[in-house]
């Protein structure tokens, strides 16, 4: 199971990216990278048997939750 501050340092990371204004910035391109290099790391810690983008996809969902609760 992915530990709920880790939820909020991806969700950084994805709300960084993916709500930029404008995403060909350097700084949005760094949080995609750090994004999927932590979800790569993870997904081998604790993704054991799952599908990658079943994994991708419910991290995501997290993580929009997260923010939408913490905003």
């Amino acid at each position: 199971m992915i530990d709920v501050s880790e939820v909020g340092n991806l969700a950084t990371l994805y709300d960084r990216y993916a709500n930029a204004l404008d995403p060909t910035t350097p700084e949005s391109k760094q949080a995609k990278r750090q994004f999927y290099a932590r979800l790569d790391a993870l997904y081998q810690q604790a993704g054991e048997g799952a599908n990658f983008d079943a994994f991708r996809l419910e991290l995501v969902r997290r993580c929009k939750e997260y923010l939408r609760k913490n905003p």
